[in-house]
């Protein structure tokens, strides 16, 4: 039965000697609090990756009592989400945006045999490991312009943003935003050699840096 004021009443049916009577008096169940655990089934934990990040709800009460209702995660960067509970546990999967230490509080809502409970978790979302692939046509020609190109492809997927440094190994350097995964930039040689040409990515909010390189023959 539910928590709540029952009233409750004995009643003496009586017996050759003596007559029938009752007595009533009021009794209050209230309410049991139980016990909430917040766990993290997700490792590592990685920015931006659709359902990468599982938490789990578990509840517990009383034996032979099940809880009912809902439970809310609260992400710690400003998303909630409220789902009914499934004893024992409840799953829930969120994608955070950004790499960072966030506190996650489970709350479980109550219902009519339980008070509302809560718990909480520090998660830590790591940036996404890229790979930078550095292409450019050769031999290149001393005086003509040359076209670099470096795709920046993260592990899980997304877009990255930010920007690319571009050393083309002859002692100059220039950047170019990302579009698209991709960024681009023209350089002109001014002496025939072979350098090495290295395209290095330095990061956003979600993914990580990283480079790549490739070997350039420039000719006269």
């Amino acid at each position: 039965s539910a928590a709540g004021t029952y009233a409750v009443t004995a009643t003496y049916a009586g017996d050759a000697n003596y007559a029938t009577s009752l007595g009533s008096t009021q009794q209050t169940i209230s309410k049991a609090t139980p016990t909430v655990a917040l766990t993290t089934l997700s490792n590592p934990d990685f920015a931006n990756h659709v359902g990468l990040t599982t938490f789990r709800a578990t509840v517990t009460g009383v034996v032979g009592v099940t809880p009912t209702g809902t439970v809310t995660f609260d992400y710690g960067d400003g998303a909630s989400q409220t789902t009914n509970f499934v004893s024992p546990s409840t799953l829930i999967g969120h994608t955070y945006a950004a790499a960072g230490s966030y506190v996650v509080t489970v709350t479980y809502n109550g219902d009519s045999n339980y008070t509302s409970n809560s718990a909480n978790a520090q998660q830590t979302i790591t940036k996404q490991t890229t790979v930078t692939t550095l292409n450019a046509p050769g031999p290149a020609v001393v005086g003509l312009s040359a076209t670099f190109t470096a795709q920046v492809v993260p592990v899980f997927g997304g877009t990255p943003t930010g920007t690319v440094t571009f050393d083309f190994g002859d002692g100059t350097t220039g950047s170019a935003s990302i579009a698209g995964g991709t960024a681009t930039i023209n350089h002109t040689y001014l002496t025939a050699n072979n350098f090495t040409a290295t395209a290095t990515y330095g990061s956003d909010a979600t993914f990580g840096g990283s480079s790549g390189t490739k070997a350039m023959t420039v000719i006269k």
